[in-house]
């Protein structure tokens, strides 16, 4: 079955020249970009990876899906009114739309997903000196969450402070948007 339309020259054209701006198809990628290593060389798609879905040894704690699942009407809208507002320049307004995409991404991880980290005990030692000069080792015992430093070396946190997702702040770091031609291989 075919339509024919006559007439409407000025809306052929307008179509026209919307197609010519759309161009190639595009799409917006967000999230933690593939190459994204830590200092050491690690993968940081494969530590959001273990994050998103967890390990043996360590509780999934998911920030993109929820990021998604949370926000992707608002995107739809969002590209939507970006279309209109930048005259139809596809590539502008996905940029748009990946930067707001990173950004909630952002949010989610801010947002200390659950399980909180695991706690430990540490027994911590200091050399104290009596008043008249005598040493004594005095112990204390304390509750801590090991964290890592962005060198790599560990410190102690307290439970009540200790943030999921961010022990180096890495992770948080790596999120950002790509604008790429072409069809999206999702």
């Amino acid at each position: 079955m075919s339509i024919k339309i006559t007439g409407g020259s000025k809306l052929k054209k307008k179509l026209e020249k919307l197609a010519q701006k759309a161009g190639k198809d595009m799409h917006v990628n967000a999230g933690v970009l593939e190459g994204a290593t830590y200092p050491d060389g690690t993968s940081v798609v494969e530590v959001a990876f273990w994050n998103e879905y967890g390990t043996k040894d360590v509780p999934a704690r998911p920030f993109m899906r929820p990021a998604i699942a949370e926000n992707k009407r608002k995107w739809s809208k969002l590209l939507e009114r970006n279309l209109k507002q930048n005259d139809f320049n596809v590539s502008q307004s996905l940029g748009l739309l990946g930067e707001r995409m990173a950004n909630d991404v952002r949010e989610k991880i801010l947002s200390n997903p659950p399980p909180p980290n695991k706690a430990v005990w540490i027994t911590e030692e200091k050399t104290k000196k009596t008043e008249k000069g005598a040493r004594y080792i005095e112990q204390t015992r304390r509750k801590v969450v090991i964290k890592r430093n962005k060198d790599m070396s560990i410190r102690y946190v307290d439970p009540a402070a200790a943030r999921t997702l961010r022990s180096s702040g890495h992770l948080l770091n790596s999120i950002d948007y790509e604008v790429k031609d072409g069809k999206s291989n999702d």
